[in-house]
């Protein structure tokens, strides 16, 4: 197993991945990508993310039910 400071290295430097087996629409992917940034000022501010496409489309969906 890796050392807790490998896992912080590979947190820190390695691109994010989502596995094949996990079905992810694209803007779902991309969203989680942009919520991942390394760099702080990369992220999105709160009004952005809720005003992403996936969250404007699923807003509400689990309540709906």
């Amino acid at each position: 197993p890796d050392s807790v400071e490998a896992t912080h290295e590979k947190i820190k430097h390695a691109p994010v991945a989502f596995p094949p087996e996990h079905a992810l629409s694209d803007e779902a992917k991309e969203l989680i990508t942009k919520l991942l940034a390394k760099a702080p000022d990369e992220r999105p501010t709160l009004d952005e993310m809720l005003a992403h496409p996936f969250i404007v489309r699923h807003a509400g969906v689990a309540t709906q039910q």
